[in-house]
């Protein structure tokens, strides 16, 4: 090591004579243009890639703030960033969901997780909010599946005029909206061969809880839907045919109200969701949707996602009352600049009556379309 650096001093010392007793130094400099130009690219980046809520206590209580779980590692949301070259004009969301009835089967990975995620959309700066009603400020779920029960397969408690129904063509179906420990018993009264994509949706006003009863007199003399004193009563929901789709869609919102109705924080005041309704492959259910509008078209087109193909079929934003984008942009300052981000708030809300154990994972899945021309 010493010969070494002995060596390297000698050298300094050379370098430093020729300087001193040399000619002077000349510059000289010439520059390149560099020109690039940006392909068109729609990229879009979710983070954090995996959500894990462990010992989550089934009923939770919605209309409590410190109920809200957060995940394992801490995160309250995942962030929705631009990594294409176009601006972002629409956002939906997807969820997955079991692909039959997991309740009553005591089995934790009949159910799936993605039918528990729920998202909210706080306010987003440079405009791009898009929510046009307070109550989708809240925490909802983006496409949850409730299956239903045939009439005789329902609680004994519930009453509804069957002889309202001909047996042949028309059917009944029982089903609870769950929401924690809240039920929202409804009953579907079906006039089209058994698809439910034609009828009617009532809906219980008051939720059945752990201590409460709620609705369950579904009968014509108990319709409460123009008396609001009338809390044990039921909304009646028209439904008709969506065209290009397998489900109907009710005309109005499906509105939820829970009991305490002096809450104002997170998910705890009422929820509006668009009701969609199917007994098609003899799986009777309903969707409440809120961020999905292109149900039965996301995960069919996946990564090809292309809204002029024909498999598009139905825009839900614009044909059900109640379902929204998370961003529908018209403008430039409106939609999601390149590079730009936001967070998604995240939770999970476990009903009751779910079963020990693991749940079959899920997945939250976030879908964009770009315009060019913002």
């Amino acid at each position: 090591m010493k010969k070494t650096l002995h060596i390297a001093v000698v050298l300094a010392l050379a370098v430093g004579m020729m300087a001193a007793f040399g000619a002077a130094e000349d510059d000289d400099s010439e520059s390149t243009d560099v020109e690039v130009t940006i392909a068109e690219q729609t990229a879009v980046d979710v983070k954090p890639d995996q959500l894990t809520y462990s010992d989550m206590e089934p009923g939770m209580d919605p209309t409590s703030p410190s109920d809200v779980p957060d995940s394992d590692r801490n995160f309250t949301a995942v962030e929705i960033e631009n990594i294409g070259s176009t601006h972002i004009d629409r956002i939906w969301a997807e969820t997955s969901y079991p692909a039959s009835n997991p309740f009553g089967t005591g089995d934790a990975e009949a159910y799936d997780a993605g039918n528990f995620i729920q998202v909210r959309v706080p306010d987003i700066d440079a405009g791009t909010n898009p929510l046009v009603e307070a109550d989708q400020n809240q925490f909802h779920f983006v496409n949850r599946i409730e299956f239903l029960d045939e009439l005789d397969d329902a609680p004994s408690y519930i009453q509804v005029d069957p002889a309202d129904f001909d047996e042949q063509d028309d059917t009944q179906y029982v089903g609870r909206i769950r929401a924690g420990e809240y039920e929202w018993f409804f009953v579907v009264n079906d006039n089209n061969d058994d698809q439910c994509v034609q009828g009617e949706v009532r809906v219980g006003n008051t939720p059945h809880t752990p201590t409460e009863l709620g609705t369950y007199d579904f009968t014509d003399g108990n319709n409460g839907a123009n008396d609001a004193s009338e809390t044990n009563g039921w909304t009646s929901l028209s439904v008709e045919e969506l065209a290009g789709a397998s489900h109907g869609a009710a005309a109005s919102r499906l509105r939820l109200s829970f009991a305490d109705e002096g809450a104002t924080n997170d998910g705890d005041t009422d929820r509006a969701y668009g009701l969609l309704t199917s007994c098609d492959d003899n799986l009777p259910h309903v969707v409440a949707n809120t961020y999905n509008s292109f149900w039965e078209v996301s995960s069919e087109l996946g990564d090809n996602m292309d809204l002029t193909e024909p498999e598009v079929d139905t825009d839900l934003e614009d044909a059900v009352s109640g379902v929204e984008d998370i961003l529908d942009a018209s403008t430039a300052g409106e939609a999601l600049a390149p590079g730009q981000s936001f967070a998604l708030d995240t939770t999970v809300e476990v009903p009751q009556g779910v079963a020990q154990g693991s749940v079959e994972e899920g997945t939250l899945t976030i879908l964009v379309t770009s315009d060019p021309a913002l």
